[in-house]
Protein backbone atom coordinates (compact mmCIF):
# COMPACT_ATOMS: atom_id res chain seq x y z
CA UNK A 1 0.00 0.00 0.00
CA UNK A 2 2.62 2.23 0.73
CA UNK A 3 4.33 1.83 -2.26
CA UNK A 4 1.15 2.47 -4.02
CA UNK A 5 0.88 5.85 -2.80
CA UNK A 6 4.35 6.82 -3.61
CA UNK A 7 4.30 5.87 -6.98
CA UNK A 8 0.86 8.12 -7.23
CA UNK A 9 3.18 10.64 -5.47
CA UNK A 10 6.31 10.52 -7.94
CA UNK A 11 3.54 10.57 -10.84
CA UNK A 12 2.08 13.85 -9.66
CA UNK A 13 5.09 15.44 -8.57
CA UNK A 14 5.88 14.18 -12.71
CA UNK A 15 2.78 15.79 -14.27
CA UNK A 16 3.08 18.63 -12.12
CA UNK A 17 6.57 19.26 -13.47
CA UNK A 18 5.89 19.39 -17.04
CA UNK A 19 3.42 21.97 -16.20
CA UNK A 20 4.28 25.19 -17.76
CA UNK A 21 4.54 27.74 -14.90
CA UNK A 22 4.48 31.23 -16.04
CA UNK A 23 7.78 33.08 -16.46
CA UNK A 24 8.34 35.93 -14.35
CA UNK A 25 10.60 39.10 -14.39
CA UNK A 26 10.99 42.80 -12.82
CA UNK A 27 10.37 45.87 -14.20
CA UNK A 28 9.93 49.70 -13.63
CA UNK A 29 5.75 50.74 -14.21
CA UNK A 30 5.37 53.22 -16.98
CA UNK A 31 3.22 56.29 -16.55
CA UNK A 32 0.17 54.64 -18.28
CA UNK A 33 -0.41 52.25 -15.47
CA UNK A 34 -4.07 51.53 -14.91
CA UNK A 35 -4.75 52.01 -10.84
CA UNK A 36 -8.12 50.22 -9.71
CA UNK A 37 -8.73 47.70 -6.34
CA UNK A 38 -11.88 48.42 -3.74
CA UNK A 39 -12.44 48.81 -0.18
CA UNK A 40 -13.81 47.16 2.80
CA UNK A 41 -17.06 47.33 4.39
CA UNK A 42 -15.30 48.27 8.15
CA UNK A 43 -13.42 51.03 5.89
CA UNK A 44 -10.10 51.21 4.40
CA UNK A 45 -8.74 49.58 0.92
CA UNK A 46 -6.67 48.37 -1.83
CA UNK A 47 -5.12 49.90 -4.84
CA UNK A 48 -3.60 47.74 -7.52
CA UNK A 49 -1.09 49.56 -10.21
CA UNK A 50 -0.75 47.01 -13.33
CA UNK A 51 0.05 47.53 -17.05
CA UNK A 52 0.05 44.91 -20.03
CA UNK A 53 3.02 45.08 -22.12
CA UNK A 54 5.25 43.48 -24.66
CA UNK A 55 8.34 41.11 -23.62
CA UNK A 56 10.20 39.20 -26.12
CA UNK A 57 7.11 38.72 -28.34
CA UNK A 58 4.43 37.69 -25.23
CA UNK A 59 1.82 39.64 -23.25
CA UNK A 60 2.84 40.51 -19.62
CA UNK A 61 1.19 41.62 -16.59
CA UNK A 62 3.18 43.60 -14.38
CA UNK A 63 1.86 45.22 -11.12
CA UNK A 64 1.88 46.23 -7.88
CA UNK A 65 -0.38 45.89 -5.05
CA UNK A 66 -0.97 48.68 -1.64
CA UNK A 67 -3.16 48.81 1.38
CA UNK A 68 -4.55 52.14 3.10
CA UNK A 69 -2.90 52.75 6.52
CA UNK A 70 -6.40 53.00 8.25
CA UNK A 71 -8.01 49.90 8.27
CA UNK A 72 -9.84 47.67 11.02
CA UNK A 73 -8.00 45.35 12.88
CA UNK A 74 -10.76 42.77 11.35
CA UNK A 75 -9.35 43.59 6.97
CA UNK A 76 -5.88 44.13 8.36
CA UNK A 77 -3.48 41.25 6.86
CA UNK A 78 -6.67 40.34 4.19
CA UNK A 79 -4.93 42.28 1.38
CA UNK A 80 -3.44 39.13 -0.14
CA UNK A 81 -6.44 37.45 -0.20
CA UNK A 82 -8.38 39.92 -2.06
CA UNK A 83 -5.67 40.42 -4.56
CA UNK A 84 -5.02 36.98 -5.38
CA UNK A 85 -8.69 36.66 -6.84
CA UNK A 86 -8.08 39.72 -9.45
CA UNK A 87 -8.00 39.17 -13.04
CA UNK A 88 -6.92 41.54 -15.76
CA UNK A 89 -8.33 41.75 -19.37
CA UNK A 90 -6.44 43.51 -22.41
CA UNK A 91 -10.24 44.15 -24.45
CA UNK A 92 -12.26 41.90 -23.50
CA UNK A 93 -9.59 38.70 -23.85
CA UNK A 94 -8.94 38.47 -19.73
CA UNK A 95 -5.24 37.44 -20.39
CA UNK A 96 -4.30 36.42 -16.59
CA UNK A 97 -6.40 35.38 -13.57
CA UNK A 98 -4.62 35.94 -10.00
CA UNK A 99 -2.49 38.82 -8.90
CA UNK A 100 -0.31 36.53 -5.89
CA UNK A 101 2.59 37.67 -7.94
CA UNK A 102 2.35 41.10 -7.57
CA UNK A 103 4.76 42.85 -4.74
CA UNK A 104 3.12 44.61 -1.85
CA UNK A 105 4.37 48.39 -1.95
CA UNK A 106 3.49 51.29 0.68
CA UNK A 107 0.41 53.67 -0.67
CA UNK A 108 1.51 56.41 -3.04
CA UNK A 109 0.03 59.02 -4.90
CA UNK A 110 1.56 57.98 -7.92
CA UNK A 111 3.57 54.36 -9.17
CA UNK A 112 5.31 55.20 -12.05
CA UNK A 113 8.98 54.25 -11.51
CA UNK A 114 7.85 51.25 -9.02
CA UNK A 115 9.74 48.38 -9.33
CA UNK A 116 7.13 46.02 -10.29
CA UNK A 117 6.79 41.75 -10.66
CA UNK A 118 5.97 41.19 -14.44
CA UNK A 119 4.20 37.34 -15.40
CA UNK A 120 4.63 36.32 -18.97
CA UNK A 121 1.48 34.77 -19.79
CA UNK A 122 1.49 32.35 -22.51
CA UNK A 123 -0.45 34.83 -24.97
CA UNK A 124 1.34 35.90 -27.70
CA UNK A 125 1.02 39.60 -28.05
CA UNK A 126 -0.61 40.95 -30.84
CA UNK A 127 -0.94 43.85 -33.14
CA UNK A 128 -3.09 46.60 -32.06
CA UNK A 129 -2.58 45.36 -28.06
CA UNK A 130 -0.79 48.43 -27.06
CA UNK A 131 -3.96 50.49 -27.77
CA UNK A 132 -6.49 48.24 -26.14
CA UNK A 133 -7.38 49.19 -22.70
CA UNK A 134 -6.41 46.92 -19.73
CA UNK A 135 -9.04 46.49 -16.83
CA UNK A 136 -8.97 44.64 -13.81
CA UNK A 137 -11.60 43.01 -12.16
CA UNK A 138 -12.02 41.88 -8.58
CA UNK A 139 -15.82 39.75 -7.07
CA UNK A 140 -16.82 40.99 -4.28
CA UNK A 141 -15.53 38.69 -1.22
CA UNK A 142 -16.50 38.30 2.33
CA UNK A 143 -12.81 38.65 3.57
CA UNK A 144 -13.93 38.02 7.56
CA UNK A 145 -16.69 36.28 9.32
CA UNK A 146 -17.11 35.74 13.15
CA UNK A 147 -20.03 33.64 14.76
CA UNK A 148 -20.92 33.30 18.25
CA UNK A 149 -23.10 31.09 19.00
CA UNK A 150 -26.75 32.69 17.72
CA UNK A 151 -25.34 35.88 16.74
CA UNK A 152 -24.29 36.54 13.69
CA UNK A 153 -21.23 38.19 14.64
CA UNK A 154 -19.33 40.73 12.44
CA UNK A 155 -18.99 40.36 8.66
CA UNK A 156 -16.34 42.42 6.62
CA UNK A 157 -16.76 42.25 3.44
CA UNK A 158 -15.10 43.54 -0.14
CA UNK A 159 -16.06 45.37 -3.24
CA UNK A 160 -14.27 46.56 -5.81
CA UNK A 161 -15.01 50.56 -5.87
CA UNK A 162 -11.72 52.12 -7.79
CA UNK A 163 -8.37 52.87 -6.19
CA UNK A 164 -8.67 53.02 -2.18
CA UNK A 165 -5.38 53.14 -0.69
Amino acid sequence: MTRFFSLITIATLGMAACAPLPRTTVSSLGSDAVLDGGSYSTGGGITVAAEARNINGMTALCGVWAVSEQQSALSRNKGRFVVETGAASLGREVIHRGFGFMKKVPRADDYTGQPANCVVTARPWQPGDASKTLSLQFPPLVVHREKDGLDPGPVVRFKQTGPQA
